[in-house]
């Protein structure tokens, strides 16, 4: 039974994620547990600056088991935990809604001036992020995504990210700092299959790697995108990938990634990224493209470190770290995330077991922190329902680090 919705007399999840007392600006705090079933969200913010906030208690892990449909406007999802009951990720039904299992999306988005911002998504049977086509004028900033979606005898299914941006709904689509990785089939995918035309993202700063990695069958279709943009029967144009990062371990031509698949994309424009196994350019209009690294020439030799701090919580970072030379340890340099100082202690989460493998370190006096990259010392999480993949150490690590 529910209560008033205060701290000595809280409502219920459900209660809460559908009250018309909330109002722009004000904070619904989960407190530290299990949320079970497939929740609904109608609240109404008023704007990016002043949305209605759904979040954890500070310093406490709520964990939503099942997923969340949100359907109002302007409200940020943010500092949660999503994940779906499974009992099997194998069928032998093809197709994206076979009857014999469960399809559970991690957050869905219906309404307008949604943002999920610096959530944990892991073993979700579906996509861990999907952003619908009657959404608009979405953010999606600083999620940490893996272990998703399910194999079928087609292909492997789920996506890090699934979205479409119809222009009639207006709003430019931003997806940016987020990490995607370790899932069944696609890391980021934008694509639409309707005459309505789509356009306008922002596509920026995030990391990509192991696109497809979990999915195992005998002729599979190995198709490793980490990013993926195309569409059928529309029009999209628009795009800006900005500083994305992605690797795979197969190193294969078809893990590439790819641009303009099926009938195009006009407008794009690639600046500053660094993909290793470089892009397949299927019928995209690259209007500008710039300090990009796309793997052929001029392989970068040592390592390769990117630090990217998080705008919405300071003293936050993601690190991705290419280490070519196979160094045991590589330093990081932490000038550049702000509200960090000389001697602060600072958590370093693992993200391929970003529960388990932590360590806490301690900012030199050049501001800097060295990590372990030896594959005998950094652990990989067990999917549920199925086997870990391989640990991409020495050669790539990637960080989830903050303040302690």
């Amino acid at each position: 039974m529910s209560g008033t919705g205060t701290v000595d007399n809280p409502w219920d999840l459900e209660t809460a994620l559908a009250s018309k007392s909330v109002c722009a600006g004000e904070h619904i705090r989960l407190r530290g547990g299990t949320y079970t079933g497939n929740f609904t969200c109608t609240l109404n913010g008023g704007s990016h600056t002043n949305p209605v906030f759904v979040e954890s208690c500070p310093g406490k892990r709520a964990i939503i088991n099942g997923g969340l449909d949100v359907r109002g406007g302007y409200v940020r999802i943010q500092n949660l935990e999503f994940v779906s009951p499974i009992s099997t990720r194998e069928t032998q039904l093809p197709g994206s809604t076979p009857a014999d299992l469960m399809i559970s999306q991690g957050v869905r988005i219906f309404g307008r001036g949604i943002e999920v911002v610096n959530n944990v998504i892991h073993d979700v049977l579906g996509s861990g992020i999907n952003v619908t086509t009657v959404a608009a004028d979405t953010i999606v900033y600083g999620n940490l995504v893996c272990n998703y979606g399910w194999s079928g005898p087609d292909r492997g299914h789920g996506h890090g990210i699934y979205s479409e941006n119809p222009i009639a709904n207006g709003g430019r689509q931003i997806i940016s700092n987020n990490i995607f990785f370790n899932g069944f089939c696609l890391g980021i995918k934008i694509y639409v299959q309707s005459p309505t035309p789509v356009g306008s993202y922002e596509v920026s700063r995030n990391i990509c790697f192991n696109a497809n990695i979990l999915y195992r069958i005998v002729g599979e279709q190995a198709e490793g995108w980490n990013i993926y943009a195309g569409q059928y029967n529309s029009q999209m144009r628009d795009l800006d990938f900005v500083e994305n990062c992605t690797y795979h371990a197969r190193r294969i031509p078809s893990d590439q990634n790819v641009l303009g698949r099926r009938d195009g994309i006009s407008n794009v424009r690639l600046i500053g990224n660094y993909w290793p196994e470089g892009y397949q350019n299927e019928n995209a209009e690259i209007v500008e493209e710039k300090d990009n690294y796309f793997g052929s020439v001029g392989a970068p030799v040592g390592n390769r470190v990117f630090v990217r701090p998080n705008k919405y919580q300071p003293g936050r970072a993601n690190v991705t770290i290419y280490n070519e030379a196979e160094a045991e340890s590589v330093s990081i340099d932490l000038s550049a995330v702000t509200g960090l100082q000389i001697g602060d202690s600072v958590i370093v989460r693992n993200v391929q077991d970003y529960f388990v493998d932590i360590q806490i370190l301690t900012l030199d006096a050049d501001k800097k922190i060295t990590v372990n990259m030896l594959a005998a010392n950094r652990t990989v999480s067990t999917p549920i329902q199925w086997i870990a993949p391989a640990t991409t150490f020495p050669q790539f690590g990637c960080f989830v680090l903050e303040k302690a």
